[in-house]
């Protein structure tokens, strides 16, 4: 075994990369002596196992060279490279490496402020004197985490919260306006105005401040929505119709009576706003049905007794059926009213 052994240390100088056991070097030999008969058609590597010397294998390289096609000039190539100690492909001789591939590091991930943090941090600033939100702090939440945010900032803020976070939102930018400016309208300016009890200077002027950056959508997210809510208070609303010029007031009565399904008491002293527009025959018949739907249940009201006579002072051109239905409204009104009403009428 070891004269086996001997015989092939240049093999084994040529395989450092490798630890061959005893018993492989012992089946080994076996295979040299098989392949002494035709060791010229296996890979010149087993010359090697056969006991020849790698001169030799260099020097019948060599002289092939002479004979054989360029392209086999590839295989002396191999050898040769062999004795420069070239490092070996990675599948030859039918041993397997696997390349190891290095990892890449794991950057490390900054952490994003929680939601509770956000919420504290946005309160806190808009409740300072001149205080202003911070939009930035926003742009890590998703869509379904900013409305739970929001509606907890309406239960926080104060009204002078809220006036600050109008005027936040009237130096917002254009992206920023798309983004944010549906949630804050629908979620924190329309309900504390419908939970409002009594007037507040700080929400009426912050309301001035958002018609004249965005009227469109005050138009849209809170004097539409607000229509058809029970109000306590409708100065705010009042607010929205007359800030609004008279070119945008003719817009809003379209939307009112587009939307409005059933006419409340507090719809009274707004229309009574809405007065000074010049009707067309379609919107025309739409208040007076307004009128005939809630002529008896409001037949002692004076507010809606007075509404009824100064409508019919500004529309003094209806069409026989209008004037009838009015002709029906008057009779059932109790109010002092009642006489105006149909002395207009008599001479329409």
């Amino acid at each position: 075994m070891s004269k086996m052994m001997r015989e092939n240390t240049d093999s084994e100088a040529f395989f450092q990369k490798y630890t061959i056991s005893e018993e492989i070097m012992t089946r080994l030999e076996s295979v040299r002596e098989a392949l002494k008969d035709d060791i010229a058609q296996a890979n010149p590597m087993w010359k090697i196992i056969a006991g020849q010397n790698k001169e030799e294998i260099c020097s019948e390289s060599e002289d092939s060279d002479n004979t054989d096609e360029p392209t086999d000039n590839s295989e002396s190539q191999i050898m040769c490279a062999t004795d420069q100690s070239v490092p070996l492909q990675s599948t030859q001789f039918y041993f397997s490496q696997v390349e190891r591939v290095a990892e890449p590091e794991k950057s490390a991930t900054v952490a994003l402020p929680q939601k509770c943090d956000i919420l504290e941090c946005a309160c806190e600033n808009l409740e300072r004197n001149n205080g202003r939100l911070d939009f930035a702090q926003l742009e890590s939440l998703s869509d379904e985490d900013l409305v739970p945010l929001v509606d907890e900032m309406r239960e926080k803020l104060s009204l002078k919260g809220i006036y600050n976070l109008c005027l936040s939102m009237s130096d917002m930018t254009i992206e920023q306006k798309m983004k944010y400016i549906n949630t804050f309208c629908t979620h924190i300016l329309l309900p504390k105005i419908v939970e409002l009890e009594e007037p507040s200077r700080l929400l009426s002027s912050a309301i001035v401040e958002c018609i004249k950056i965005f009227p469109d959508e005050v138009q849209q997210f809170i004097f539409v929505p607000i229509l058809n809510t029970e109000l306590k208070d409708i100065t705010l609303v009042t607010t929205i119709v007359n800030t609004f010029d008279q070119e945008r007031k003719a817009i809003l009565l379209e939307e009112f009576l587009a939307c409005v399904q059933e006419m409340k008491l507090w719809h009274i002293s707004i229309l009574q706003n809405f007065l000074s527009i010049r009707l067309d025959h379609n919107m025309t018949d739409k208040v007076i049905k307004l009128f005939s739907e809630k002529a008896l249940n409001y037949s002692k009201d004076k507010n809606f007794g007075k509404l009824v006579l100064s409508f019919l002072k500004v529309n003094t051109a209806l069409s026989e059926e209008q004037k009838s239905i009015m002709t029906e409204v008057a009779a059932v009104n109790e109010t002092l009213f009642k006489k105006p009403i149909e002395s207009i009428l008599s001479k329409m």
